[in-house]
């Protein structure tokens, strides 16, 4: 059997419908993915604006986050595609997001 690669289209689309202001919940009825997938692409994908507006390049970008070339490249793509005014309230959302993440106790640490 011949390896596939995993497709990548799927999370291009659940990505452009979170930055046109659809809900995870809207989202998971139009693609049929997951609440926890779609919640899942849209931290992915918070994670790799944080770090390209860090002044990272899509190589280390790809080492940090473990993800394949080809989908760093099309997060970097959707990222210029919507570099615009009016969904400047989902990119701020998303930096808000990682961040959050970022400070998030680890399980297994005090108070756990």
């Amino acid at each position: 059997m011949r390896y596939r690669p995993r497709r990548v289209t799927p999370r291009r689309e659940i990505i452009k419908l979170f930055l046109e202001l659809y809900t995870e919940s809207q989202i998971a009825d139009r693609t049929g993915h997951s609440y926890e997938s779609i919640e899942n692409y849209i931290k992915e994908f918070g994670t790799v604006l944080v770090l390209h507006e860090q002044g990272m390049a899509a190589p280390m970008i790809r080492k940090v986050t473990g993800r394949s070339t080809r989908l760093i490249q099309v997060y970097l793509e959707l990222l210029k595609e919507y570099a615009r005014p009016e969904y400047a309230f989902r990119f701020n959302y998303l930096r808000t997001l990682v961040q959050v993440g970022e400070n998030r106790p680890k399980k297994g640490g005090l108070g756990s």
